[in-house]
């Protein structure tokens, strides 16, 4: 019982950082632009110069995330594997 605790911290940092890769991952295909768009509007303004600076800022958060978040990812899942066994 003692260790529920820890285990649901284990649980909503899997969560955390597994939602942080896929918005990431969702950045990094997309161009970074995804955030609030129809499929129609996003393949009206992925060549337009208007919203470059979107762009940018899309793919930069997703070379963020994809750079220093899956080290956490891995060691939540290896802990959370080693807890539950």
């Amino acid at each position: 019982m003692s260790g529920y605790p820890f285990l649901i911290f284990v649980i909503y940092g899997l969560l955390f950082t597994g939602i942080l890769l896929l918005t990431a991952f969702l950045a990094k295909v997309t161009g970074g632009l995804f955030w609030s768009r129809t499929l129609k509007d996003y393949w009206e303004d992925l060549n337009s110069p208007y919203y470059q600076q979107e762009q940018e800022i899309g793919s930069n958060y997703s070379h963020l995330i994809l750079k220093y978040v899956p080290p956490f990812f891995i060691a939540f899942l290896i802990i959370f594997v080693w807890f539950n066994r």
